[in-house]
């Protein structure tokens, strides 16, 4: 018994966890589908930028970690997904065709739709663009293609973020002789 609890805490620490969110900034946002929405854990809600006539394009959300992760793979549910009056929001409603993955350093990957029932969007580690983790505080989704519903001319929207990943190992610091650098780097260097 003993046994079996020690390998079930080494496998749960060793996993990969849903990455917590401390906070959420938006280039824009409607009243009615705040930036937080997209974190709040529920898919019947979502954030919708402030720009119809664009349909979102070009408009981007950012999640804060809190501290910096080891990214190892993003979930992106797409679109309004509820049904609201009768009809399906995410067939009425415009939602994301394409959108782009940013860490902090890097690009992680473009994520493109191949139907139009595309609820949701995947990556991890080994996909293109994704070979290894990433680290990061922050991840950043960008609006670059729409899928207009049928109903009237809309934002894209997106329902859910779920970033999962580990804490990031710390690097050892640096030690020994300075061959290279300025003499201000080697006062800041550990002895």
């Amino acid at each position: 018994m003993i046994q079996l609890a020690l390998i079930l805490t080494q496998v749960l620490l060793t996993a990969d966890a849903p990455l917590p969110v401390v906070a959420v900034t938006a280039s824009s946002e409607k009243p009615n589908a705040p930036a937080r929405a997209l974190i709040d854990g529920k898919r019947d809600t979502s954030w919708q930028p402030d720009a119809d006539g664009a349909y979102g394009l070009g408009q981007w959300i950012r999640v804060d970690l809190g501290t910096v992760f080891d990214v190892t793979s993003i979930k992106l549910h797409n679109g309004i997904q509820r049904i609201e009056g009768g009809a399906d929001q995410f067939c009425r409603n415009a939602r994301a065709g394409r959108v782009t993955v940013y860490g902090d350093s890097a690009l992680v990957q473009s994520l493109e739709s191949d139907d139009l029932d595309k609820h949701v969007y995947t990556t991890e580690v080994g996909k293109w663009g994704f070979q290894k983790p990433l680290r990061t505080r922050y991840v950043t989704i960008v609006i670059d293609g729409a899928e207009l519903g049928f109903g009237a001319a809309t934002s894209a929207a997106l329902a859910e973020l779920e970033v999962f990943g580990k804490p990031a190992a710390a690097y050892a610091p640096e030690t020994g002789d300075v061959r290279c650098g300025s003499r201000r780097l080697a006062e800041l260097r550990p002895r």
